[in-house]
């Protein structure tokens, strides 16, 4: 299912997309990473997840990340994590009860809950297009893994993109930033396969960068 022979990014404007199932079932262990450049930053914004009381990633307008399971237990990165109009790698590590979000290969934010362990078993993941909650950024190299990637892996993955019919062991999904159409809705390609992402509303574009953002 690999497709994107260009460098293509998916640009937000108060947009979002929904990735089917793929949180059908509660994973102790699991990575969420991507490249985000946030064409503004307010509170509650470029948000994903259930909600809390499950699971839940918002942006802040100082730059800090939450992430978590309550508005309680989560964590909370150091100011300036996100800076407006430039690209950042970020990746969330669930290791049972902890995550750790991660700004290229450094820990920006950790979170032990005495309550909650691991993540999923609520289907879809979404990308929020409501009201302050909604996702007004780009994104490219959305990769979601099984696993609780370590810094090391991050370090050595990030900057790199993943070609052909073999993808890396563990890789759950693989969003490269390209879309396509089918019965009139269009969708983000899942370069593994399985969970090609509803697009929810028509704020999007999709553009070609030049060069890698590392």
């Amino acid at each position: 299912m690999e497709k994107a022979d260009e460098n293509v990014v998916i640009n937000l404007s108060n947009g979002g997309f929904m990735i089917p199932d793929i949180f059908a079932k509660k994973y102790q262990n699991c990575t969420i990473e991507y490249y985000i450049k946030a064409n503004s930053l307010i509170n509650w914004n470029n948000a994903y997840g259930p909600g809390w009381g499950t699971f839940y990633v918002h942006c802040n307008n100082d730059g800090s990340v939450c992430a978590g399971c309550t508005a309680q237990e989560r964590l909370t990165s150091s100011a300036n994590t996100l800076v407006k109009d430039a690209w950042v790698h970020l990746s969330l590590v669930v290791e049972g009860n902890k995550m750790t979000l991660y700004k290229g290969s450094n820990v920006v934010g950790s979170y032990t809950s005495p309550n909650y362990s691991g993540v999923g078993g609520f289907g879809n993941l979404v990308f929020s297009t409501s009201g302050n909650a909604a996702n007004d950024c780009s994104y490219d190299e959305i990769r979601i893994w099984d696993h609780a990637r370590t810094a090391s892996e991050i370090r050595k993955g990030y900057a790199r993109e993943f070609h052909g019919d073999v993808m890396p062991d563990g890789l759950l999904a693989y969003y490269k930033g390209d879309t396509f159409e089918k019965d009139g809705c269009v969708y983000l390609r899942d370069c593994v396969g399985g969970h090609h992402a509803l697009l929810t509303n028509n704020n999007y574009k999709v553009e070609v960068l030049s060069l890698i953002h590392i």
